[in-house]
């Protein structure tokens, strides 16, 4: 089975097939060279998708959350 099967019907499909290109992405030459643009190495901002856990407390969740 390939790896790039991600749903598992037997055949790597043109989405199976980019979305592992995707993954296989480790540097923002890499992914010019694969797809023509810089995709997510492109963002010149700090990583405000971060999670920050600062804004957390461990008060806030319960045990039975997770």
């Amino acid at each position: 089975m390939d790896w790039m099967d991600f749903n598992h019907d037997g055949k790597v499909d043109a989405m199976e097939q980019y979305m592992g290109m995707e993954l296989l992405c480790g540097s923002k030459e890499e992914h010019e060279a694969l797809f023509g643009d810089a995709g997510d190495f492109d963002d010149e901002e700090e990583d405000d998708d971060d999670f920050d856990s600062d804004d957390f407390d461990s008060d806030d969740f319960d045990s039975d959350d997770f």
